[in-house]
């Protein structure tokens, strides 16, 4: 690509890509250096028209995008999974940052609220949405009932922990 393409293009299209990376994932530096990288990998490429060069920039940067998200969601997963293990097996927790030791605490007070008022049909629901990270429709499939049911023992599991957090206030 010329590099009178490549400025007319990073001109025309840099600002909407990163206002939109900024959208998905709050932060205006990890969405520039995203959109950067699709640029650098623009400029490698020859495109027949606008529209192609147009689809292949904002395909890149969304891909991009979910693949960032993606290894956000399973460092998270991981984290969260030795963290379980370790309360099940009895296990001692060596967290260095006291944040991760709170938000651990806190997520242990919360899973027990869970654990102990809500049915077992909600419990398998939570697991499936909060351990397993799947989405609703992928636990339904799991579960072998409807996104719907899903969406509502989910509802019903969110209600019965936001009414005790209010009794206990």
């Amino acid at each position: 690509m010329t590099n009178e393409a490549l400025t007319y293009y990073f001109n025309r299209y840099w600002f909407f890509i990163v206002s939109l990376g900024f959208k998905l994932i709050n932060s205006k530096e990890i969405s520039e250096d995203v959109a950067a990288d699709c640029f650098i990998k623009l400029a490698d490429r020859e495109f027949e028209s606008e529209v192609k060069a147009r689809g292949f920039l904002f395909t890149c940067f969304r891909n991009e995008i979910k693949n960032l998200k993606r290894n956000w969601v399973t460092r998270s997963t991981n984290h969260q999974k030795i963290y379980e293990d370790n309360i099940i097996s009895g296990g001692a927790i060596f967290v260095p940052q006291e944040h991760e030791l709170i938000k651990n605490e806190v997520v242990e007070m919360v899973w027990e609220q869970i654990k102990s008022n809500c049915s077992p049909r909600e419990l398998e629901v939570m697991l499936y949405l909060y351990k397993d990270d799947l989405y609703m429709d992928e636990a339904s499939v799991k579960m072998g009932i409807s996104v719907f049911t899903v969406r509502v023992l989910y509802n019903r599991a969110i209600h019965k922990l936001k009414r005790i957090n209010n009794l206990s206030q």
